[in-house]
Parts: C-alpha cells; sequence; structure tokens
C-alpha cells in the first residue's frame, strides 16, 4: 500500500505502518478497536509525514493499530507498550494516544519520549495538542478566507479541538450554526454559544448535539446546511464524490486527517470552492511535541503554531493549482532536502 512498511508486533496482534524507512525518528496515533485496518493506518502515516514536512521537521509519519476488544484489551494494550519500549528509547516510533487509547496506557513510555512535555499540557481542559488543532484551524481559514466577522461556519466532527475552535471564532464574530459528531447533528440559524458548546461537550462529549436546545438530527444534515467555512474533521473520506457537489459551502478546511477523495478535490475545486490540505490546517498540533527553540511555554506554542499555520497557508495559496496542490508542493520541497525519493503517492482519502 503506498511502499508504506507493516511492521507486526509479536506479544500481541498489533501493528505500525512506518511511512518513511529513513527518517530519523517516525511519529503518529496509536488505535485499539476490535479490528484496525492496515490500510487507514498507512493512510494516516502518509499524512503525517506530509504534516512534519509541511513545517520543517524531519520526522516520518507513523500510525499503530492494536486489535483487540473486551477484557482482551488491558493485556494487548499492555503488551504493546512493554513491546515498543526500545522503539521509543531509540526514537523510531514516538507514538500519541488515539482511538481507544489514554495518555494513561501510553505512560510507561514517557520517561524515553524525547519531544517537548508541553505536548501534556492543557488549555482550559483540552490537551495542548487538541488546542493547537483549534488555534491552527482557524487561523487557516482566516489566511484562506480573510476576515471571519459575520461568516457563517459548520463543525463537522466535533471533537476535543471543538471547544477551542468554537471559542476562537467566537472570538472573530463568527456563527458556528451547525455541528456533528458520532452522535448526530444539531443545526441552528441563530448559532451557537461558545461557552454553551464547551459545557455540553465537557459534560456529554460526542452526545453534545442532544444537549444544545435543538432537536438533533441525523450527521448528514451538517453537510446539508449553507455556510461560508465548513470545518471537516468527521472521518477519513468523509467528502466524496457523491456528496462533493452538493456541499453548500464557500471553503473547506479540515479538522481532521485525509477528509476528502481525489475525485472530491477535483469537483470542489471546479465549483471554486476554496480548499486546505488537512495536512496545513491541523498542524498546529506538532507545536506541542516538538516546539522551535526556546519556546518552553504554553503561550509560546500556541503563538508559535498560529503564526506558523498562518504563514503556510498564505504561501501554498499562491499555487497557480490551488493552496492543496501548494501544500503538496511546499511540503514535497522540504522532504527532497533530506531525502533521495519522495514517497510514492500522496495524502488523499482513498
Amino acid at each position: 500500500m503506498r511502499a508504506v512498511r507493516i511492521h507486526k508486533l509479536t506479544s500481541t496482534d498489533a501493528f505500525i505502518a512506518f511511512d518513511l524507512d529513513d527518517a530519523p525518528s517516525a511519529t503518529g496515533v496509536v488505535r485499539c478497536a476490535r479490528k484496525v485496518l492496515e490500510s487507514s493506518a498507512s493512510e494516516l502515516a502518509r499524512a503525517s509525514t506530509y504534516m512534519f514536512a509541511a513545517f520543517g521537521l524531519e520526522v516520518g509519519g507513523a500510525s499503530a493499530g492494536i486489535n483487540a476488544e473486551g477484557d482482551d484489551v488491558a493485556a494487548a494494550k499492555a503488551a504493546f507498550v512493554e513491546e515498543i519500549a526500545e522503539m521509543v528509547a531509540a526514537g523510531t516510533f514516538l507514538p500519541n494516544p488515539a482511538l481507544g487509547v489514554t495518555p494513561e496506557d501510553l505512560a510507561a513510555l514517557t520517561g524515553a519520549d524525547t519531544r517537548s512535555a508541553l505536548r501534556f499540557e492543557s488549555v482550559g481542559g483540552t490537551p495542548l495538542p487538541d488546542h493547537l488543532v483549534g488555534v491552527g484551524a482557524v487561523a487557516a481559514a482566516e489566511a484562506l478566507s480573510g476576515d471571519l466577522s459575520g461568516r457563517t461556519v459548520a463543525i463537522d466532527g466535533f471533537d476535543a479541538a471543538g471547544p477551542t475552535l468554537a471559542t476562537e471564532l467566537a472570538a472573530r464574530g463568527a456563527k458556528v450554526v451547525a455541528i456533528a459528531t458520532r452522535s448526530g447533528a444539531a443545526v441552528s440559524k441563530d448559532g451557537f454559544d461558545a461557552t454553551a458548546l464547551s459545557e455540553a461537550w465537557a459534560a456529554h462529549g460526542q452526545d453534545l448535539v442532544s444537549e444544545l436546545g435543538v432537536e438533533a438530527g441525523m450527521e448528514w444534515k451538517v453537510r446539508a446546511t449553507p455556510v461560508d467555512v465548513f470545518f471537516a474533521g468527521a472521518k477519513i473520506g468523509s467528502i466524496d464524490h457523491k456528496n462533493a457537489d452538493k456541499l453548500p459551502v464557500k471553503a473547506i478546511v479540515p479538522t481532521g486527517p485525509l477528509p476528502y477523495t481525489t475525485k472530491a478535490w477535483v469537483m470542489l475545486e471546479r465549483r471554486d470552492v476554496k480548499l486546505l490540505p488537512d495536512f496545513a490546517s491541523i498542524g498546529g498540533q506538532v507545536f506541542a511535541g516538538f516546539p522551535p527553540d526556546g519556546v518552553d511555554t504554553i503561550d509560546g506554542a500556541v503563538a508559535a503554531a498560529r503564526s506558523a499555520v498562518t504563514d503556510l497557508i498564505a504561501e501554498i495559496s499562491t499555487h497557480e493549482r490551488g493552496a492543496v496542490m501548494g501544500g503538496f508542493a511546499h511540503a514535497e520541497s522540504f522532504l527532497r532536502t533530506w531525502r533521495d525519493e519522495l514517497p510514492f503517492g500522496r495524502p488523499l482519502a482513498p
């Protein structure tokens, strides 16, 4: 699959997808579920490689999967952590918790992980990496579309970065009129209060759509709501050739990996919908683990992330074929500075 190497663990049913064998180190998410697909892990690893490259980091992308369910989960996670301990100490693989995996599950690896301890900080209850996704995504939206005051917004895939997104958007005068989670969608022409969204997320998580004073509907309703800016983070390939022509939006800013397929990208650009590559708009998170020299505070990481994302979007948006192609060109230009060959295949949903 796109030349990504799959490393199988021996102590439990688990694997790590490594995108670049010659990277000084590799970083990516660890997910635990009944069946984590190697194909999706490979896609995530490739997207991570481009994210690091876009921000000038010689770090390869990786993505791990632990296949377990029920009573077997705890033992499988423990075996995974024990087996990868030498990799972490060597910097070969530096894991981030994701679906089904908590920071506590990986706590035994903390001492050997050379990344900044800032990644364990939080802002208003939101983990710093997720906070930086929200900060960067709103900065990206501004750089792409200009002043957000009075603009209508939808958030598809309201997650841990959602409270920051809502707060940053409110501060800029934007109005969030639709959100969606795995539990459904909530739509209000009057807009949702950022504080109410944050409190509902803290109390109810994915079920917050039923706690906002409006009738919750099917998840697809968020994609049927006309808005100026659409934040796309629901799942890989949530925007495809079946819905790309129907999305009533003017601009799309990813808040999760690989939201559109190649066909959807082409269709949306033909409609003159402004688009960004996911690895650019969610890239603020890299500044939690890899802050610039001299940055050792939350405020410093936030400022660095906001500035870097803004500058990146301004640059790639000038590409003659649009910001997505501009993002590919920018990341690949950096990859060529330390690799003889580019990885085969660009990060887009299959």
